[in-house]
C-alpha cells in the first residue's frame, strides 16, 4: 500500500491498530520533506495522504516506550485459500529481494461482509518460514471475525492470534 496509498488503509489503521497495543502507543506516519506542521493541514485523510513521504516502504508507525515499529499494509484481494495467500506473501516479499528490512507487513483481506474462511495458518506459518527471509520484521494477518473480534494472526516469524472486541467506530468516539 505504500505505493498505493488510500483512504481505506488509513482508516483501518486510525480506528483499529491502537486497540492491539498500549494506551500510550502513538500512531505516526512519515511526511514529506519540507513538511511543515504550523502550516501544511492535514484534517482530513486525503490531506494526510498527500503530505506522506511516497518514498518509504512504511505506511505508518507505531511510537511507545522510545520504540518504533514500522507497518506496511497490503490489501489482499484473491480467494481466501493458503495457496494462494502464500503466493501472494511471497510475491511480495521477493518485490522488496526477500528482505523488508525491520518493516512489519500486514496483509488485509479485502472480502466480502461476512465472508468466512478456513485457513490452516499453522501450515501457512511453515510455508513462510522455508522461504528463510532476511526480514526482521514480522507477518500479519489482520481480519474481522463477523463483526464480533479484530484479530492478527502473527505468521512470521513465529505464529500467534490476538484478537479484541469489535467495536464500531461511531461507538469509540
Amino acid at each position: 500500500m505504500a505505493n498505493d496509498r488510500d483512504e481505506h488503509g488509513i482508516g483501518i489503521t486510525l480506528l483499529s491498530m491502537p486497540d492491539f497495543f498500549k494506551s500510550d502507543t502513538e500512531i505516526c506516519f512519515k511526511m514529506k520533506s519540507g513538511f511543515n506542521p504550523n502550516k501544511d493541514n492535514f484534517n482530513t485523510l486525503n490531506n494526510l495522504n498527500k503530505l506522506r513521504a511516497v518514498d518509504d516502504d512504511s505506511d505508518f508507525i507505531l511510537f511507545n516506550n522510545s520504540s518504533l515499529m514500522a507497518f506496511q499494509l497490503k490489501p489482499y484481494r484473491n480467494k481466501l485459500n493458503r495457496e494462494d495467500l502464500f503466493k501472494f506473501i511471497k510475491k511480495v516479499i521477493l518485490h522488496y529481494g526477500n528482505d523488508l528490512g525491520q518493516t512489519n507487513l500486514i496483509i488485509l483481506p479485502q472480502a466480502k461482509p461476512y465472508t468466512t474462511f478456513d485457513l490452516n495458518f499453522n501450515k501457512l506459518h511453515a510455508d513462510i518460514k522455508s522461504l528463510s527471509l532476511k526480514s526482521k520484521g514480522e507477518i500479519y494477518f489482520k481480519f474481522n471475525e463477523m463483526n464480533k473480534n479484530n484479530v492478527i494472526i502473527e505468521l512470521y516469524p513465529k505464529l500467534s492470534k490476538t484478537s479484541v472486541p469489535f467495536v464500531l467506530p461511531s461507538d469509540k468516539f
